[in-house]
């Protein structure tokens, strides 16, 4: 079995978790139903909690790398 890279796996990921966060704001937007605009809009915060960290860490390390070389 081929393993995958890590880069690949990330993109796959994010673009079924992009899909995700998409069909649940149309069903947000789209729906007459309180219950279930209540339901998708935590479905929403949730989902967008995860890209929000990671983006978060990513821009965390990258500028603490750029430290690191000036201190060097």
């Amino acid at each position: 079995m081929k393993t995958w890279t890590t880069g690949k796996q990330l993109a796959i990921c994010s673009t079924l978790l992009g899909l995700m966060l998409i069909s649940s704001i149309v069903v947000l937007l789209l729906t007459p139903h309180t219950f279930v605009r209540a339901l998708h809009l935590v479905v929403v915060v949730a989902l967008s909690m995860a890209p929000g960290a990671f983006a978060r860490e990513f821009f965390l390390l990258r500028e603490k790398k750029k430290q690191a070389k000036r201190e060097a």
